[in-house]
């Protein structure tokens, strides 16, 4: 089972969550309120959403490869597109894992950068519109889907249509709720617990 630590906010975090044994990072990106930089949404002040650490302090060689990165707030225009796409090049950040709910964002930016697109699945519509959607967008490298959708008709769905996709659920804090989903034989749990170890 791959373990994702949910919420991390900076270096120090990083380093905590891989010592203790998390396989990847799980970063909130917004734009900064003056848009020529990228925030670590978690990190941010409290109603000042862009005020915070920037993503380029987690982009670095010994955390890059671990990270993904859920860009919650993006709109489709090409202005947020090229900018996170000239981020993630001028810091050589292929490979990353990418979420997020807008599907056409996050294609379009995985498409330019060779990242692993995992599409957000928050809800039934969700589910209900993501087949009519991915055969226009970036083949799934895999899905992030809200824990309490992951049911047997589910994993079964997915697993038939894209074999090669994984499924991470979220946000996972609870023993009964992982042993649940174990047995569903998903592929990765992000979770909180990494702050309580």
């Amino acid at each position: 089972m791959i373990l994702i630590a949910h919420g991390v906010k900076n270096k120090n975090d990083a380093k905590f969550a891989l010592k203790k044994g998390y396989n990847y990072l799980e970063i909130d990106v917004a734009k900064r309120i003056i848009f020529t930089k990228f925030t670590i949404m978690h990190g941010a002040i409290p109603g000042k959403l862009g005020f915070g650490p920037t993503l380029e302090t987690l982009l670095t060689s010994k955390y890059k490869s671990k990270l993904f990165l859920d860009i919650k707030h993006a709109s489709y225009s090409f202005r947020f597109t090229s900018r996170i796409v000239k981020l993630l090049e001028l810091n050589k950040s292929q490979g990353i894992k990418i979420c997020g709910p807008d599907w056409k964002v996050i294609s379009n930016i995985c498409r330019q950068t060779h990242a692993y697109p995992f599409y957000t699945l928050k809800d039934k519509n969700s589910f209900k519109k993501i087949n009519q959607i991915l055969p226009h967008i970036y083949k799934p490298s895999g899905f992030s889907i809200n824990y309490k959708l992951i049911d047997e008709f589910l994993v079964r769905s997915l697993k038939s249509d894209y074999p090669n996709a994984q499924i991470w659920a979220w946000i996972v804090n609870h023993n009964d709720e992982v042993q649940r989903l174990q047995k569903l034989k998903i592929d990765g749990i992000i979770t909180d617990n990494w702050r309580n170890q």
